[in-house]
């Protein structure tokens, strides 16, 4: 199972990559805008998750499952 995690760094992001992380059958894809090592089954894709044009490349590799903790939240 592909899962795409958009908004990693806020206090549900890291233990919800945590926990995913733990089952080899999924591998997570998280959004960041900072240099980060993948490691195992956790890729991060290096970009702006409010950016339209990222957004829609990187759908476009096709996930089962999209977990925003990302969007609506202002800063």
């Amino acid at each position: 199972m592909r899962v795409l995690l958009l908004g990693e760094t806020g206090a549900m992001g890291f233990p919800l990559v945590d926990i995913l992380s733990k089952d080899s059958e999924k591998e997570v894809f998280v959004t960041t805008r900072k240099n980060r090592v993948s490691n195992g089954n956790v890729h991060y894709l290096i970009g702006n998750a409010k950016d339209e044009d990222f957004l829609k490349s990187i759908i476009k590799d096709g996930y089962d499952v999209i977990i925003d903790l990302f969007h609506g939240v202002n800063h």
